[in-house]
């Protein structure tokens, strides 16, 4: 299935206002704000969050990965000086990269 931001969906989790929540990714705009969370969906795998400052705002509704309310996820995310990425973590990248650099490459252009 196809979702309305272009990424796969596999489907609706749940629906109606679940609550609020605290964002807790420091480098999220609305870090530190309670948002109200609408539905869940899954997209490739991962939790989103639909959701929107104000409770009346079903309208306009931003996705955010639901890790990023997680208090132990967004710990271990520091700013520092000199980043540091671990073997996993570069490997990972490694490999997003070679995935999203071939299709590209194979119609004959660079992305």
């Amino acid at each position: 299935m196809q979702g309305a931001s272009g990424g796969m969906s596999t489907g609706l989790i749940q629906m109606g206002c679940a609550g609020s929540q605290k964002v807790l990714y420091r480098w999220h705009p609305w870090y530190g704000r309670t948002v109200w969370i609408f539905n869940t969906v899954e997209k490739t795998g991962e939790t989103i969050l639909r959701c929107a400052l104000d409770s009346l705002e079903t309208a306009r509704v931003s996705e955010v990965p639901q890790w990023m309310f997680d208090p132990l996820a967004c710990s271990r995310i520091t700013f520092a000086i000199d980043p540091v990425v671990t073997s996993v973590g570069g490997s990972a990248v490694k490999e997003q990269t070679a995935v999203a650099v071939r299709p590209a490459l194979a119609h004959g252009r660079p992305k």
